[in-house]
């Protein structure tokens, strides 16, 4: 009983709850400021990529449009060459040759003349491109390849200005997957009338244009997108998603109608962005989108959030565990301060248990400084030596007390014994009281100047 009441007097000692509501504080006030890190580093972070991811989507736009506008250039100019005269046909195919093979970034080209213009039913079309590392011809007026009706041909002439075709597959040509940049050629006669003369285009396998933007990923699970201007995907994180609409992508968000509007706002040249849940991981996504200066296209950047801030998570991590280290070691330090501190009030405590148990021989802590602790020691000090003094006067006061009151019985018994018979003859009640007060009064008068009660009449 006495053991466990000593337990729960330590549970509830001032030392006790001193170290555990310190200990306390100090972890709540080290997991606020972790959560307000936390909560400022990812802001700060999420502000940075964003930014990256915007720098991302700028810097890619600039490059597609600079490797995109050197394609339109160098068509332009071959278009330009042959509006000035007309060549024959091995001319025109040495031309086209050396076009491609000077030209890098260009998969393929032709020269395709108007068919009443070719000489021939079929017309003109030599076709030079690159397969497996080697410049490859083919000719384009086979019976099963009418090329006056392809879109490459017939777009540009009912345009009647250069541009770039929707991507298509090039059958009977590349035979890959491609989109094409094309260009009207016209001649003026002397009465200044204007004729098609041939169309000249520059080739772009979407896979060229796919393998540079799988290098636009912010993170492992990040991805990219190209479209054409008809919604195409003319590159994408999935393989599967290419030459689909995007509108018709299961799951991608730009199918959904924030999507729509974010495709919309970047055709009409507004870059923005879309917060959406992620597929392929937990958290949020966003989606970046811009538009090619050069086509039109819209081209972006899609991130998990989550990844962004994986840095950040493994830093609050180590800085949790070294938290705790602290917290640990501070809460060692607030136990030894305060077992150093309250010690004193502890053997107060004991103390004054003794005192109340009458043991004032209970030694006190010695009083150290001049804080409270050291004037409530002198203050038990003094109260003890009080105590003291007090109870020896007393004790002084109460045998002073008992030697007064044995000296007055002796001093009755004595005078009871001087009295005939011992006092029995008094002839009445009142008269031996009478008697007996009297004896009293002569036993202590320091004069006893009165006769003894013995020599008064009986």
């Amino acid at each position: 009983m006495s053991a466990r009441r000593g337990l729960s007097g330590r549970r509830g000692s001032i030392t006790t709850r001193l170290i555990l509501l310190l200990t306390l504080a100090l972890a709540g006030i080290i997991a606020l400021l972790l959560a307000l890190d936390y909560r400022l580093s990812r802001d700060e972070i999420l502000k940075g990529v964003r930014e990256e991811a915007r720098s991302t989507v700028r810097g890619a736009i600039t490059d597609l449009d600079n490797w995109l506008q050197g394609i339109e250039s160098s068509t332009l100019f071959l278009a330009r060459l042959l509006e000035q005269g007309t060549l024959d046909r091995a001319g025109l195919d040495t031309l086209l040759r050396t076009f491609v093979e000077t030209h890098e970034d260009i998969f393929g080209a032709t020269i395709a003349l108007n068919p009443e213009m070719g000489g021939s039913a079929r017309g003109f079309a030599p076709y030079y491109h690159r397969r497996d590392g080697t410049l490859t011809r083919t000719d384009l007026t086979s019976s099963t390849n009418n090329y006056p009706e392809r879109a490459w041909f017939s777009d540009a002439v009912n345009a009647g200005h250069a541009l770039w075709v929707e991507p298509y597959y090039d059958e009977g040509g590349g035979e890959v997957l491609m989109t094409t940049f094309s260009v009207p050629v016209y001649h003026t006669d002397t009465q200044g009338d204007r004729s098609l003369y041939a169309v000249v285009t520059a080739d772009v396998a979407l896979a060229e244009l796919h393998g540079y933007l799988r290098r636009l990923r912010l993170g492992s699970s990040g991805s990219s997108i190209l479209l054409s201007r008809s919604g195409v995907v003319l590159s994408a994180g999935d393989d599967a998603d290419i030459m689909h609409h995007y509108s018709r992508l299961q799951g991608n968000p730009l199918a959904s109608p924030q999507g729509h509007e974010l495709v919309r706002a970047a055709l009409d040249g507004r870059a923005g962005s879309l917060r959406y849940r992620c597929q392929d991981t937990v958290g949020e996504c966003e989606l970046r989108l811009g538009t090619l200066a050069s086509t039109g296209w819209p081209v972006g950047v899609a991130y998990a959030e989550r990844e962004m801030l994986e840095p950040l998570r493994r830093f609050q991590s180590k800085t949790a565990a070294l938290g705790f280290v602290i917290l640990s070691l501070m809460a060692a330090a607030v136990y030894f301060i305060t077992r150093r501190l309250t010690r004193p009030l502890g053997d107060l405590a004991r103390a004054s248990a003794a005192f109340a148990r009458g043991e004032l021989d209970a030694p006190l802590p010695s009083a150290r400084g001049r804080d409270e602790v050291a004037g409530l020691v002198t203050a038990f000090e003094a109260m003890k030596s009080d105590l003291q003094r007090h109870i020896r006067d007393l004790e002084q006061a109460t045998a002073s007390r008992s030697r007064l009151e044995g000296e007055l019985t002796a001093a009755h018994g004595i005078q009871m014994s001087l009295l005939p018979h011992g006092g029995e003859a008094v002839s009445s009640p009142s008269r031996r009281l009478r008697l007996a007060v009297a004896c009293s009064r002569w036993a202590t008068s320091p004069t006893r100047a009165c006769p003894p009660p013995c020599s008064w009449p009986g």
